[in-house]
């Protein structure tokens, strides 16, 4: 995934996988997913949950696009800094390519993709945190003290989109956490990032984007050796960070 903020996602580069290689020939890489607008609008169906009650396309400038129910695992909490290079520590990374051997956790053993829900609220942007080795907050309000620009329904809202807001996820919270933010009197759930991918060449990414689903009591989820699995709401934070990470030699077992 680049770093640029318009480059195109996980999900356009697994096209050829889920039978849409004509879609992908489509795609020339190196220009941004806004100016190529056969392929924004286009509906996979896979990408999307059929629980999923906001299952709608979306007009941003000129371009309409087309959300997905399934984000990328960029890990616990930090993700990009975009002076060093140093990326997160899920199956995914900015401007980062893994091999199997660098899952030292085991593929079975780490998360690649989890259920997020579509057109999700935001609060972004805030420049906070923006130094390194920051841990991961201990509660939600943690994150809500941060602050940021609140939009009601900029997330995952476009499955061409490389932005983690967009096509990721991270685990700083289990499945289905409320991270209430009051928008006025109206308590709004909603997803957090630091600073959007993309957007700054010298500020650090940290994203609280929580896995989220309209099933009872769980999400769905995609582990790295393909076996897909229900994570329960209430599965412990220790070991939902754990399947997060891909090289902390941990060992999940059953969850």
């Amino acid at each position: 995934m680049s770093q640029v903020s318009d480059s195109y996602s996980v999900h356009a580069r697994l096209l050829p996988y889920v039978d849409q290689a004509s879609l992908q020939n489509l795609i020339n890489f190196s220009l941004s997913y806004s100016i190529q607008p056969q392929v924004a609008p286009t509906r996979i169906a896979m990408f999307l949950c059929p629980a999923e009650i906001n299952d709608r396309s979306n007009t941003s400038g000129n371009q309409t696009y087309d959300p997905s129910n399934y984000a990328a695992n960029y890990g616990t909490w930090f993700a990009w800094n975009p002076t060093t290079g140093e990326t997160g520590d899920g199956a995914f990374g900015v401007n980062s390519r893994f091999q199997t051997g660098d899952f030292l956790d085991g593929l079975s053993n780490t998360l690649g993709i989890a259920e997020v829900k579509t057109y999700r609220a935001l609060l972004h942007d805030v420049g906070a945190p923006d130094i390194p080795n920051v841990p991961p907050p201990v509660a939600t309000a943690d994150v809500i003290a941060y602050g940021g620009t609140f939009n009601l329904n900029l997330a995952h809202a476009e499955w061409v989109n490389g932005m983690m807001v967009q096509t990721g996820m991270t685990t700083t919270f289990t499945p289905n956490t409320p991270v209430n933010y009051m928008n006025g009197a109206t308590p709004v759930d909603v997803d957090f990032v630091s600073s959007r991918l993309g957007l700054s060449a010298t500020k650090l990414t940290y994203g609280a984007v929580t896995a989220r689903s309209y099933h009872t009591g769980i999400v769905q989820i995609l582990l790295m050796d393909g076996s897909v699995r229900s994570a329960s709401n209430v599965i412990d934070q220790k070991i939902w960070r754990a399947l997060g990470t891909r090289a902390n030699d941990e060992i999940i077992g059953e969850f």
